[in-house]
């Protein structure tokens, strides 16, 4: 049985840009807290433990302040974020 190596997880497509080439819709979208959790448990169930976050931008603060706890519980996982580092500042840093 195959299972994938990573997973990519898109939270949002809140951005707080506009560019002309985005591959995400412009929408206030967000993904529910609880399905995030869950999806990242059942993976880790598993063997999958490396998990990219993109969207949207989910650093927004909004966003962030709703994902981190979730990623921060998960010690054993390795997670990316790919961000447009517009919103990286010492808070984000810091969480």
């Amino acid at each position: 049985m195959f299972f994938p190596k990573s997973i990519l997880i898109e939270p949002t497509f809140k951005c707080n840009l506009e560019c002309k080439d985005c591959y995400a819709p412009q929408n206030e979208k967000t993904m529910n807290i609880e399905l995030l959790e869950q999806i990242i448990t059942e993976a880790e169930e598993i063997g999958i433990y490396r998990f990219e976050i993109m969207g949207g931008e989910p650093t927004i603060k909004e966003v962030r302040e709703e994902i981190i706890p979730v990623i921060s519980k998960h010690k054993k996982s390795y997670f990316t974020i790919c961000t447009n580092c517009t919103n990286v500042d010492n808070e984000f840093i810091k969480d």
